[in-house]
């Protein structure tokens, strides 16, 4: 990779990056000590509201799905040294929605507002699964009104309105929700378009995000010979925005497994 047009300059701000998830990674392996949600915390109140839908338990989830996306990008361009022109933002497409799924299960500070959003996300999670074995023609062990009725009953128990489940979650609302409430300018919302645009073959995304070079063949019937690369500068800023993102639902996430006498304390102590 030479560095014309600071493309080794981008490729090598993007490795730095990546480099971050190297500890969540470890974080995440089998053989880690995992960090509880301390008895007292906000997190262990909603685990227990939420049971067996654990608030905790999902942030976890998506979170490792996010560092997981992520070392896979790290391990191709880093290790595998190919940088292929359209498949990294499909990495990247992925760590970025289940990061920004991390962040709008733990960012509202009203504990109804955290549990409503995760027992949606348990319902399209029982949804989604109905609808596989209905294609494949098996039956689980219990029957998708059973299960529906279930989350039902633990959101009336913990005190929700009908209303706050009735609609259907999608990546288009958390990505949206994320995006209002981060920094002005993020355009978190545009680069998860752009990465899903690429990873579906949209013309309009592949023409946007990458490098354009025409070729000195002759134009045939008006349509010239273009040749496409990568976008490492694009590329650097969306695994960029990807990382930023998932650093911010592990520390929400350690934040809100802290007891409230531990938080208290260091307060004081950083006053």
């Amino acid at each position: 990779m030479d560095d014309e047009d600071g493309h080794g300059k981008h490729l090598a701000e993007t490795l730095r990056v990546l480099g971050e998830a190297e500890d969540w990674a470890a974080r995440t392996s089998a053989e880690a000590a995992r960090l509880r949600p301390a008895p007292g915390s906000s997190l262990r109140g909603d685990d227990d509201q939420a049971f067996p839908y654990a608030l905790s338990h999902a942030v976890w989830d998506a979170l490792d799905h996010a560092v997981d996306h992520l070392t896979c990008l790290q391990a191709l361009l880093r290790d595998a040294r190919v940088i292929h022109r359209f498949a990294p933002y499909a990495l990247v497409r992925g760590a970025l929605e289940n990061a920004c799924a991390a962040v709008w299960m733990l960012e509202p500070p009203r504990r109804a507002d955290r549990l409503a959003r995760r027992l949606r996300l348990a319902i399209d999670d029982v949804r989604n699964g109905e609808q596989a074995r209905q294609l494949t023609g098996q039956q689980g062990p219990r029957t998708k009104k059973d299960r529906l009725d279930d989350i039902a009953a633990i959101a009336t128990r913990a005190g929700l309105e009908e209303e706050a489940l009735k609609n259907r979650v999608s990546y288009t609302e958390i990505v949206k929700a994320i995006d209002a409430s981060g920094a002005p300018g993020s355009l978190i919302e545009f680069s998860w378009k752009i990465c899903s645009g690429l990873t579906h073959g949209d013309s309009w995304a592949a023409w946007s995000a990458s490098r354009m070079t025409q070729m000195p063949s002759p134009v045939q019937d008006g349509v010239a010979t273009l040749k496409m690369e990568a976008n490492l500068s694009l590329l650097m800023q969306m695994t960029t925005l990807a990382v930023r993102l998932t650093g911010r639902g592990w520390q929400l996430h350690d934040q809100r497994c802290q007891s409230p006498y531990l938080s208290s304390a260091i307060a004081h102590a950083t006053r």
